[in-house]
């Protein structure tokens, strides 16, 4: 079965980066079983490339990096106790079989309210945290975002 990830690395037309394509399918919406719904998830595509990855959006983008207004934020992270998110990841790993699959990890990002972080985020940094590509985020992978 082909993934989203893979339909749109394979689109010759697009040329967008591992990066672009985690952040468009943050944008997916899948339900609790991880299914999206590929007709509405198109529109938004459509949407989200013309918007961020056009060839005129991009130049725009250029035109304010190179005029200064992007400045590199400084973001400070809070400290986290690696007992508490080593707790957490326990808490969240519902079958106990040492790894956070797709679901388990979204509701984990979800469940953290002291992240802070919107739905789309939790989706982006769902995609972007199984390093190794096996489906499954395992605790190394976990603490990476951390």
């Amino acid at each position: 079965m082909r993934t989203l990830r893979n339909i749109l690395s394979d689109c010759k037309s697009l040329a967008l980066t591992a990066f672009q394509i985690s952040v468009l399918l943050g944008f997916s919406e899948p339900d609790v079983n991880a299914d999206v719904d590929i007709r509405k998830f198109a529109v938004i595509l459509v949407n989200k490339i013309n918007e961020m990855y056009s060839i005129e959006a991009l130049r725009r983008k250029s035109q304010l990096c190179h005029l200064g207004h992007f400045k590199v934020a400084h973001i400070k992270m809070p400290k986290y106790d690696e007992n508490v998110l080593f707790a957490a990841f326990r808490r969240f790993d519902a079958d106990h079989n040492g790894f956070l699959e797709w679901n388990e990890y979204q509701n984990c990002l979800q469940g953290l309210k002291e992240l802070g972080l919107t739905i789309p985020e939790c989706y982006a940094l769902n995609l972007l945290a199984d390093i190794s590509g096996n489906g499954k985020i395992d605790y190394p992978e976990f603490m990476k975002h951390f």
